[in-house]
């Protein structure tokens, strides 16, 4: 009879099974049996170890995480299956709060891989938004001295309209095109003013 303590994980997505310290599984969830082709009553008591290609590897992650030497282990693995192809996945092995079971999760690595990029997408998308609002910030108040220079500049013979040279130095009234530009230390010489001949 199945331990009603991990019905929890038939809820689960991943293939998951609650193992002895020596791999004897005690739990395999609906999506580990359909993966191996085998029912949970004839997995109750197989070696978990002997489903995969190289049993040592679990054998010693099990090991390693019953001597508490780490709180879970991770590593790539074949599983074998009924009839069919070999499943590369990602296996975590993991404590419970009973330390004669242990948790064995294993990833389909397809899966696995697009949770990571799915991750990566995300992250990748919340550093582009902050970006951008930097960005913004950072030309929004720069333009602003700009246009105030331009004032300036204008102002320069009197306060008037502008004289040809200047108007021609300065260019025509248009918003910036590129940006990084303005965020120069240096001045552009294109804001020097000229006096008008004969003074």
């Amino acid at each position: 009879m199945p331990n009603t303590r991990f019905f929890a994980f038939d809820l689960l997505a991943t293939l998951v099974a609650v193992v002895r310290f020596d791999g004897n599984i005690i739990f395999a969830n609906s999506e580990l049996e359909d993966a191996l082709g085998t029912s949970q009553r004839l997995l109750m008591g197989e070696d978990l170890s002997d489903f995969l290609t190289d049993p040592a590897v679990l054998l010693n992650a099990l090991k390693g995480v019953v001597d508490n030497e780490v709180g879970a282990l991770r590593f790539d693995a074949w599983l074998k299956r009924n009839n069919r192809d070999v499943l590369p996945v990602h296996v975590i092995v993991s404590q419970t709060g009973d330390p004669n079971e242990l948790v064995v999760e294993l990833l389909p690595i397809e899966q696995q891989s697009r949770q990571e990029r799915e991750e990566r997408l995300l992250d990748q998308s919340q550093a582009n938004k902050e970006l951008i609002r930097n960005l913004a910030h950072e030309i929004k108040n720069p333009l602003g001295g700009i246009r105030g220079l331009r004032r300036t500049a204008q102002c320069a013979g009197g306060c008037g309209s502008p004289s040809h040279r200047q108007t021609r130095r300065l260019g025509p009234r248009r918003p910036a095109a590129r940006p990084a530009r303005f965020l120069c230390p240096t001045p552009s010489p294109r804001l020097r003013t000229t006096q008008p001949a004969g003074r």
